[in-house]
């Protein structure tokens, strides 16, 4: 398809049609060339090959319905630089409890693997997903909890919220949960609802959405509980933490209790480097395949990943998930290039035409 579009451009040339030289989201409907032979063009160091993956996820993420592409178009207008036409979608669109567009039917629907809106059932609703929380993310929870949560158990977050720097937030939190974490991350647990209740009868633009989860077994067979912690965690779902330590629990819950579940996109990850597009030839109810970001040794099989609305999270979760908690000892390894290409050939082994769908990941 790729030397198909360069014969159509350079037939524009004498006067034909001139349509773009490279795809968006697998279709030639929406011309980004400029933008995309910007990143393309990064030089081979790790921002460089970080860069030409955001170009290559939007030139072939086909999951982006053309309704959508419409939405994400007047992004492209107002901002020349691609990652942040992605960024800002992401934050109006996405991250939002109003106009999430991962929820919307016409927009979204053919994603959808679960869901009340129109009874999708394409997976049993008794199968156990898992998420992986970043508590150092939690920064605007802990101080709406200080702020508007009036219950007297706010008091655990005084200090955290207080934190004047990324040090002292991280050793606030490690505090708590090491003086008491069952105590610590039920109250934790309680205020994200109330919050959740606050901001949506309030009507907030922003929210804390979508949450990304992934099969429990997928989860436990990958990850063994003796030995590996958090920083084994977040490779397995595909998560590059950009500062450490960081602490991260483990909540586990039903299907049937995460309200719409879709396949991701690149536009619901906000170009999010390390996410990575499903072949066309993958069923949705796989939903898509997150990269594993271990190396060495290097993943050798799928791992399906999804989203959902927000929901609220039962202390029962942490439970069924084992009650772990921990904290990473570095950041998320370099070497995109290499985890993208391992990915690739992953996806190549197992369904046909995936170079012709993608020939180049990075």
């Amino acid at each position: 398809m790729q030397a198909n579009a360069r014969q159509w451009w350079a037939e524009g040339l004498d006067g034909g049609i001139m349509l773009p030289m490279h795809p968006v989201f697998q279709r030639y409907t929406l011309n980004l060339d400029s933008s995309l032979e910007e990143l393309l063009a990064q030089p081979e160091t790790e921002l460089g090959l970080r860069l030409r993956s955001v170009a290559r996820n939007v030139m072939h993420d086909h999951r982006v319905s053309p309704p959508r592409e419409d939405s994400f178009r007047t992004y492209t207008v107002r901002e020349p630089k691609l990652p942040n036409a992605l960024r800002q979608y992401y934050n109006r669109h996405v991250r939002t409890s109003q106009d999430a567009h991962f929820l919307d039917l016409a927009l979204s629907g053919d994603n959808w693997v679960a869901g009340a809106p129109t009874k999708v059932d394409l997976i049993d609703p008794d199968t156990p997903l898992l998420r992986v929380v970043n508590l150092n993310g939690e920064r605007e929870a802990f101080q709406w909890g200080t702020r508007e949560w009036t219950d007297p158990r706010n008091d655990r977050f005084f200090e955290i919220a207080g934190a004047r720097s990324d040090t002292e937030f991280h050793e606030a939190i490690g505090r708590q949960l090491l003086e008491d974490a069952e105590a610590f991350i039920s109250v934790w647990l309680d205020m994200r609802k109330a919050r959740r209740s606050s901001l949506k009868a309030a009507g907030a633009k922003k929210f804390d959405g979508p949450v990304w989860a992934m099969f429990a077994k997928a989860f436990l067979d990958d990850v063994d509980p003796g030995k590996d912690g958090p920083d084994r965690w977040f490779e397995v779902v595909g998560v590059h933490p950009d500062t450490a330590p960081v602490w991260a629990i483990l909540l586990q819950y039903p299907l049937r209790k995460a309200g719409t579940v879709a396949r991701p996109t690149i536009l619901d990850a906000g170009g999010y480097p390390w996410h990575f597009p499903s072949p066309p030839g993958a069923d949705v109810d796989l939903g898509g395949f997150m990269m594993d970001l271990c190396i060495d040794p290097p993943c050798d099989h799928l791992r399906s990943e999804f989203i959902h609305e927000t929901i609220d999270f039962e202390f029962e979760y942490r439970e069924a998930a084992g009650s772990r908690y921990g904290e990473t000892t570095r950041t998320g390894r370099d070497g995109i290039g290499q985890q993208r290409t391992t990915h690739h050939a992953l996806l190549n082994r197992r369904y046909d035409d995936v170079m012709s769908w993608m020939p180049q990941c990075v």
